[in-house]
């Protein structure tokens, strides 16, 4: 460990001989003579602690922060762009799965989806694009289903119903329009067959 004598000295270059002269840091700014050549010089100030002895400083410069900071917005950016792009240009479609036996009115109206039950047996085994559902229901009426693409009826004529699996019909009963709120129901009818089957359709618009 350092004394304090030592603590309270330094060491610099003469500025006549350029000789290495230890001096108290008392004679900071005072003329002395230096002991190696004897000429008059001047004490330099102190010089700052040495930063080295301590614990190591990291120190960034003001660009690699602004570069950093931009980087960082980038992929900000990116990330926010991916998520984004399918929202607004990922395929216009709902496909509608489920165990039918009776008859059912599946509804769209922007960004939901419900069931409203007519005859029969209530669906079950219920899919919204391939992911499972389980509505409450209420006076034969389900809670509402989020969609992460909401249904746009801008254009009727583009909107189209794909039946992909089902021994009964499956038809559009009802299109958008400012009467209903916009809202288009399909219906699943299974008829008189008995017990229940699959059924599966896909709402394009």
């Amino acid at each position: 460990m350092k004394t304090d004598a030592s603590l309270s000295e330094f060491k610099f270059s003469c500025s006549e001989c350029k000789g290495v002269v230890q001096c108290h840091t008392s004679y900071a700014g005072s003329r002395i003579d230096c002991p190696i050549c004897q000429k008059s010089i001047i004490v330099p100030p102190v010089p700052p602690p040495n930063d080295s002895a301590g614990e190591p400083k990291v120190r960034l410069k003001k660009s690699t922060l602004i570069k950093a900071a931009i980087i960082a917005a980038c992929a900000l950016i990116v990330v926010a762009v991916v998520m984004v792009i399918p929202c607004l240009f990922g395929p216009k479609t709902v496909t509608f799965k489920a165990y039918v036996d009776g008859t059912d009115l599946v509804k769209l109206s922007g960004r939901h989806l419900w069931l409203e039950h007519l005859e029969w047996q209530q669906p079950t085994r219920i899919s919204i694009n391939g992911v499972s559902w389980l509505p409450t229901w209420s006076d034969n009426k389900t809670s509402r289903y989020t969609l992460k693409r909401a249904f746009s009826s801008g254009n009727s004529q583009n909107i189209k119903l794909t039946k992909r699996v089902g021994r009964g019909t499956v038809a559009i009963t009802e299109m958008p329009s400012r009467e209903n709120g916009q809202t288009l129901a399909v219906q699943v009818d299974d008829g008189p067959m008995g017990g229940a089957a699959w059924y599966e359709f896909t709402v394009s618009w």
